[in-house]
């Protein structure tokens, strides 16, 4: 052992022939001493406990009260100091005391100086030392000295400056006394006074050159501030204890909170702390205790937890994100990342991984919901996860509406100025991302620890993603799930440390989506059984044993398997926790933003009366946009979307040359020939084994997060490269077969109109939400939200090569597929639709591609049918509701009839005018659009666009939609349009004629379409009279059209009328057709019957393709069934054809 530590243990055997740093000579041929025998830890404890006890101090009596002074000393108790094992005179301690370690000086083989010269130089060394331990130290042996903040210890004429000799028993003294002036101060103890004694040490030696002699002397003191340390904080006599750890771990995060370069003078000392802490075996015992207390430090509840709930609610689970936790947040990070041994202490602490037991140790009240209850199996739930462990305390620091303190600073963000919200916001905000950067910090400090603190910080993840899986749902229980809060701050952590893997093409290759079907242990996952980290209950991009338009059902065995065996790379870990993290936070709270806005606008009139379900649902906007809209983890999100869809893109098309299968391109650019379809069977079976694997929230999360960061901050788009997700966009739009759900495919071509169409071709926006503040513009990182700017993902549709040969096609099938997603999606999908391909066809770039669709029958009937219709509905709601508008309109204008009505029967009518009014509003547009889209699809010169339209099972309701519309336009019903302001409805009737003209000239040289429309029901009024003449005058006198129009129009009316002369109805011969030229459905003759090999029954192929449009059944015994599968009957259709032909009708069938 070193003389110091013998000193401090009470071996006190030396003399001053021992004595390396004595001011006598010392005589070179003197034998060393004896060295002191080896002590154990044990040994070492024992005696610093005893030589702590026998430091006392004595009051002194009358006769020996010092004189009145000015000199500061350290206690009044100073002048009488005795060290009580020998009474040992001030003037016998220089006997007494300890020689020097051999470690702290290398002076035993030097002769003394003896010259003046030397002598004068020697002095002034000893000054300056003195002046720097003075400094260091806060204490002085000269009266002239001391200082308020310099005590005054008295030697009595021992030494006439501070040295590395008396310090050695001056500071224990010290020491001592301060542990008895500490208990009565927060940190004035002796951990506190050796940390800043520390702090003080390294400036000087910074400021002292290297060649300065004074540097040995320094580095001989930071050597016994460091053991001086280590006994403060183990020997309990002296200070140590868990007091003394409670305010080394109080002094650490103070010191680091000061600023400065208080965290690496720390860090250096931690790691010094810990080798010496080790050497005595106690290093375990030390560390876990300040971990726990820094735990400890993170649970008590905030004065918000026990303040008047928030519209009777009860106080917010977690601690405000106001309250002043920077103290053991601070010092937990401090150690953990100073010295590795502090990270493994971390993750073998009780209070690390989730433990069933502290779950049910305390039942929950209102006043205390720190430790609620839980529903998992083996009693651990995200709730439990997050306010019973380390990481879980950490990562629960955030914003909550119902935090008192919140909801205070938001309140009254309707009345405040737009920079007051602001601020706010980012108050909020920065905090957050504080605490975000302080998680990943840690967590990767633990990762690094070693296997066992990787493995067990790797646990926690694990669980913390399994027993959340409650969030998922509309509703979470609180008492099962972790709050927004603690997810958000989960998602935003993980995002941080999977950061190097996105941004580096080598790492992101590495990633393995095998993963998906990786199920952990049940050690892992803490719970009784093993399962899947994605839950096998998900919803598949390719459901198994399903099938599309006529492709193969998928096999059973491609369904989810578990693996138990393969071990995965933390590449592919850190990855896929990100991804299921965001799936359970972010997304959910994406999804629910835009039905808080919704609720705030409705709840707008309760801000000024103070209701408090309106100022709640304010600072929960507010407070959303904290965490969502302005935060730095949607930043990180936009990041992680191209990587993740490059990822996954990268293992669904493992050979690059089948990206564009059959697409051969010439020398110009231009497409020669292409197949836009992907068949199932082209693919290969580890994609196909994928797609029936990867959950399907998977990419619909990835949708969803862009959805909401284009609508809500669209300039964080334009820093990343968003090639990747239009790539994925199309391979899965290409293959509808790998997508089930309809609902997805729709969601691909939002993506498509709200992130990749240019804002100018986007026109009013109206599903766009707005990020608004009441009283005051919008805030949106200091910019409108409505302020929309171009940025290089608007350029790929145009520039992109497979866009250009394959979005357009694709959207003209999703058009038809939106069908079945819901009555409100279906407004709302299709105008999207409608306005990219509207965008598109301006692109000369992808005039080729919007032919490729007339090539695939199946396909392309699907979307005219949407298309179809989508008119009828648009046009003829759009109508009657305008009807109903009028009707008002005229009632209001009655001043003496309107007066008459009670106020609640005029409020009633005025809410349901201005009902009508929004739904005409919205549904005009996509009407104008549908209509315009039908012109422009149809007006090319080549006509292999037209001619699909001229097919049985599209041309008899083609011909009918234009005449009904013309029918609503120029009828009896055109009356019912005039109404007031129509330019405020969006909707001219003028407009619209004039396009359903223009298309019908379009086909007034095909005879089937004229003898289509001769046919219909709708050619002639109540009257019999022809509305094509009527709304021929109407356009002619309105000037709507180009004379060579209108000569096309009058040559197509007069062609109608002739052909109506000579119609006769085929359905004025059902009743005497055979029974088997009739549809058993429909109970019409047949024009073209094919054979249902799943039920064996004969109908006409328009019949059964209308039926299979809306769902692939078999109508008679609702078996599977696609219009691929179905077989014609040519010998009946020639048989049904000649009996027409007997009764006058040549009806050619196609």
């Amino acid at each position: 052992m070193n003389n110091v530590t013998s000193w401090m243990f009470g071996d006190g055997k030396h003399d001053d022939s021992n004595d390396d740093n004595s001011n006598s000579s010392q005589d070179v041929n003197t034998p060393p001493p004896t060295p002191m025998p080896a002590l154990d830890a044990e040994e070492i404890r024992r005696r610093r406990l005893n030589n702590a006890q026998l430091t006392t101090f004595t009051k002194p009596s009358a006769s020996e009260s010092p004189p009145a002074t000015e000199i500061i000393h350290s206690s009044p108790k100073r002048a009488n100091v005795q060290l009580q094992p020998n009474n040992t005179t001030p003037q016998e301690k220089k006997k007494t005391r300890p020689p020097s370690s051999p470690a702290l000086s290398d002076q035993t083989n030097t002769p003394s100086p003896t010259p003046s010269s030397q002598g004068a130089k020697a002095d002034r060394y000893s000054r300056t030392l003195n002046l720097a331990l003075e400094f260091i130290f806060q204490i002085t042996v000269r009266k002239e000295s001391a200082r308020p903040n310099i005590i005054f210890m008295d030697t009595e004429g021992d030494s006439d400056f501070l040295n590395v000799d008396n310090l050695e028993y001056l500071l224990p003294m010290r020491l001592v006394e301060v542990v008895q002036e500490g208990v009565s101060g927060p940190q004035q103890g002796a951990p506190c006074y050796l940390i800043r004694a520390y702090k003080r040490l390294l400036e000087k030696e910074n400021q002292t050159l290297k060649e300065d002699p004074m540097l040995k002397d320094l580095q001989s003191c930071k050597i016994q501030i460091v053991r001086f340390l280590a006994s403060a904080l183990t020997d309990k006599d002296f200070g140590g204890g868990i007091q003394g750890q409670g305010e080394f771990v109080r002094t650490l995060g103070v010191e680091v909170g000061q600023g400065g370069a208080s965290g690496s003078f720390l860090s250096v000392l931690l790691k010094e702390l810990a080798e010496e802490l080790s050497s005595l075996d106690m290093f375990t015992e030390v560390a876990t205790s300040c971990i726990m207390m820094c735990y400890e430090g993170l649970h008590n509840p905030s004065a918000a937890a026990h303040a008047a709930p928030v519209m009777g609610m009860p106080p917010p689970m977690q601690r405000s994100i106001f309250d002043n936790i920077s103290e053991p947040l601070t010092a937990l990070l401090l150690l953990v990342k100073a010295d590795k041994r502090y990270a493994k202490a971390a993750t073998s602490c009780a209070c690390f991984l989730p433990n069933p037991q502290m779950a049910h140790s305390t039942t929950p009240t209102r006043g205390n919901m720190f430790a609620p209850p839980v529903l998992e199996t083996n009693g651990v739930g995200g709730c439990h996860i997050e306010h019973n462990t380390l990481l879980g305390r950490i990562l629960r620091i955030g914003a909550s509406s119902q935090d008192p303190k919140v909801f205070e600073l938001f309140k009254d963000s309707w009345k405040s100025p737009a920079n007051v919200v602001e601020a706010n916001i980012v108050k909020l905000r920065q905090i957050m991302n504080n605490v975000q950067g302080q998680a990943s910090d840690m967590i990767l400090c633990l990762l690094k620890a070693g296997p066992q603190a990787k493995e067990n910080t790797m646990k926690w993840i694990y669980q913390a993603l399994y027993c959340n899986v409650e969030a998922e749902k509309d509703r979470p229980s609180p008492l099962i799930a972790s709050s927004q809060a603690f997810l958000f701050n989960f998602a935003g952590t993980l995002l941080r440390i999977a950061k190097p893997i996105i941004s580096d093409p080598k790492k992101l290759a590495k990633v393995d989506w095998n993963f998906i079907r990786w199920m952990p242990s049940k050690e892992t996952l803490g719970s009784n059984e093993s399962k899947f980290l994605f839950p096998s209950a998900s919803t598949r991009l390719m459901t198994s044993g399903s099938d599309h338009q006529g492709e193969e059902a998928v096999s059973e065995s491609f369904a989810l398997e578990p693996d138990t065996t393969t071990e995965f790379t933390f590449i592919s870990q850190s990855f896929f926790c990100a991804l299921r993290v965001l799936h359970l936070g972010a997304v959910q709270e994406c999804i629910r933003y835009p039905h808080i806005l919704r609720a705030l606008h409705r709840l707008s009139a309760g801000f000024e009366v103070g209701d408090m379900n309106s100022l709640h649902h304010l600072s929960l906007k507010c407070t959303m946009d904290a965490s969502l809209v302005m935060s730095d983890l949607m930043n990180d999100v936009a990041l992680f979307i191209p990587a993740c869809a490059s990822s996954l893109l990268s293992q669904l098309q493992a050979d690059a040359s089948a990206t564009m299968p059959g697409l051969q391109r010439l020398p110009s650019g231009q497409v020669k020939e292409m197949s836009w379809t992907v068949p199932q069977s082209s693919a290969a079976e580890e994609h196909v084994k994928l797609l029936c694997r990867v959950p399907e929230h998977v990419v619909d999360d990835l949708m969803e997060l862009l959805l909401f960061i284009s609508k809500s901050n669209p300039k964080s788009l334009s820093i990343v490269s968003l090639t990747p997700v239009l790539e994925l966009i199309l391979y899965l739009m290409r293959r509808p077969w790998g997508v089930t759900s309809p609902h997805l495919r729709a969601k691909l071509g939002q993506v498509v109109y709200f992130v990749f169409t240019p804002p100018a071709s986007r026109g009013s926006d109206q599903n766009r939400f707005q990020i608004e503040h009441y009283r005051t513009t919008s805030v949106n990182n200091g910019q409108s939200s409505g302020a929309m700017t171009e940025g290089p993902h608007h350029q790929l549709l145009e520039s992109y090569p497979e866009a250009q040969a394959f979005l357009a096609p694709a959207l003209l099938l999703l058009y038809g597929d939106v069908e079945s997603t819901g009555f409100y999606e279906i407004l709302s999908h299709r105008r999207c639709i409608m306005v990219v391909l509207k965008h598109l066809w301006t692109l000369s770039s992808h005039r080729a591609a919007f032919r490729a669709i007339s090539m695939d029958k199946i396909y392309f009937i699907s979307f005219a049918n949407g298309l179809l219709n989508e008119t009828n509905s648009l046009v003829g709601s759009v109508m009657d509701t305008l009807a109903e508008i009028r009707v008002t309109q005229l009632e209001m204008q009655n001043t003496v009839q309107w007066a008459a009505l009670s106020e609640e029967a005029r409020k009633e009518k005025m809410e349901k005018h201005e009902q009508n009014e929004n739904e005409v509003r919205a549904k005009s547009d996509l009407c104008i659009e549908t209509i315009h889209m039908l012109n422009y699809l149809t007006s090319e010169e080549d006509e292999s666009l037209r001619l699909p339209f001229l097919v049985d099972e599209i041309l008899p309701r083609f011909s009918s939609m234009l005449l009904n519309v013309v029918r609503l336009l120029v009828g009896p019903k055109g009356l019912a349009i005039k109404v007031d302001n129509m330019e405020s409805y969006n909707f001219n009737p003028k407009n619209l004629l004039k396009e359903i003209c223009v298309i019908m000239t379009h086909f007034d040289s095909y005879e089937v379409f004229v003898a289509s429309l001769a046919a219909d029901g709708f050619i002639a009024d109540s009257e019999g009279k022809i509305l094509l003449s009527k709304a021929l005058s109407t356009v002619q006198k309105l000037h709507l059209l180009t004379p060579m129009e209108v000569s096309k129009m009058s040559d197509l009316v007069n062609k109608v009328i002739a052909a109506r002369e000579n119609y006769k109805d085929i359905d004025s011969l059902t009743d005497d057709a055979p029974e088997n030229y009739l549809d058993p459905l429909m109970a019409t003759i047949m024009r073209d019957p094919v054979l249902l090999p799943t039920s064996g029954n004969i109908v006409d192929r328009a019949t059964i393709t209308t039926q299979l449009l809306q769902t692939s059944i078999d109508p008679f015994n609702r078996k599977p069934l696609t219009i691929a599968q179905v077989v014609p009957q040519d010998d009946l259709r020639e048989e049904i054809s000649a009996w027409l032909l007997s009764h006058g009708i040549d009806f050619t069938l196609n």
